[in-house]
């Protein structure tokens, strides 16, 4: 093969060592994929050394002289479509078509076999949440006052999340110390004068709370956290669409299949061995298994000197009744 399949071959080869299953499997190195840039780059020149280059159009049609099928480059003109590959054709110049066509489709047969096992963003089937309250959709050291207006100050923790007028929001399942705000605002501006509704305050005692997007509404700010509260208090904040707030469930998207193979613990789930593993930064929010061995197990479990009251049957905590630097790790039974 030529030098370039080789070093694409190369760089994404299945496994550790070439062609030694046992070795492993190979995650591709970004400096061997980088290299391959030279390699490219030192054909591209020595092929574009029998390319005539000019400034202009005019400065090609010039030249009337060459021989059929001789290549030019005209990479200046300020016409930006006269910019292209030609080919002279009985002393005239016609954009050479081919040219770019066979250049690029041979290098996408060779990006296309190089990444045939890679997960594309098309290969995966999401399940969006309904919870809005998502990582993009949060600003930190900024809130709704009590008039409605958005200011800025440090500490201070609101969610910006597109609405529907004329359709219900619910927010709550955050602690928030003493009171926060929540107002609509249109797609643009942010000015108290761009206020289209203030909806009141807001308190641990009074969520959930239910607001009706008005007309031209594009945005409900909600403040879930002052500077005196923690993250603890707002981690798993709700905001749905409905007039009742639903029970948590994590923001980010879910993916259900992968190349139409269903996940485990999914309805009419099957096995998806051949496309996951777990790597050193695994994280599940739920993980049945038959057995699991380990060299080192970490656990943010809730803990106290009495069970806490979000610890449901069969769910597990740390006792810290007896004191010291260790706990107990205890099961709820019933």
């Amino acid at each position: 093969m030529g030098e370039i399949t080789d070093r694409f071959a190369s760089a994404f080869r299945d496994y550790v060592t070439d062609g030694v299953p046992s070795s492993g499997a190979h995650e591709p190195v970004k400096s061997e994929i980088r290299a391959i840039g030279q390699v490219i780059e030192t054909a591209l020149s020595s092929v574009g050394a029998s390319i005539q280059r000019y400034e202009t159009k005019a400065l090609m049609d010039a030249e009337t002289g060459e021989a059929d099928g001789q290549l030019a480059y005209v990479w200046g003109d300020g016409t930006a479509e006269n910019n292209a590959i030609y080919q002279s054709e009985g002393g005239a110049w016609t954009v050479a078509d081919w040219y770019v066509s066979a250049v690029s489709g041979a290098f996408q047969d060779l990006i296309d076999a190089s990444t045939a096992d890679v997960i594309r963003d098309g290969d995966l089937t999401l399940e969006f949440s309904p919870n809005m309250a998502t990582a993009e959709n949060r600003v930190d050291g900024r809130y709704v006052t009590n008039q409605g207006a958005i200011t800025s100050a440090a500490g201070w923790v609101s969610f910006r999340v597109p609405v529907t007028p004329g359709v219900e929001y619910t927010f709550g399942n955050f602690s928030i110390n003493t009171a926060g705000y929540s107002a609509f605002y249109p797609e643009t501006g942010e000015t108290f004068g761009d206020l289209l509704q203030y909806n009141g305050s807001h308190s641990t005692g009074s969520l959930p709370k239910t607001v009706l997007a008005p007309a031209n509404a594009a945005w409900l700010w909600v403040t879930v956290a002052r500077p005196a509260n923690v993250a603890a208090d707002w981690a798993e904040t709700m905001i749905n669409e409905g007039d009742a707030l639903l029970d948590y469930v994590d923001p980010r998207p879910a993916v259900t299949e992968i190349n139409g193979n269903r996940l485990l613990g999914s309805e009419g789930g099957g096995d998806l061995s051949e496309y996951a593993k777990l790597g050193e930064d695994a994280n599940f929010g739920n993980l049945d298994v038959a057995s699991l061995t380990t060299a080192a197990l970490y656990a943010n479990l809730p803990s106290g000197a009495t069970r806490p009251g979000t610890v449901d049957v069969n769910e597990a905590w740390i006792d810290t009744s007896a004191g010291g630097t260790d706990g107990t790790i205890k099961v709820r039974l019933s």
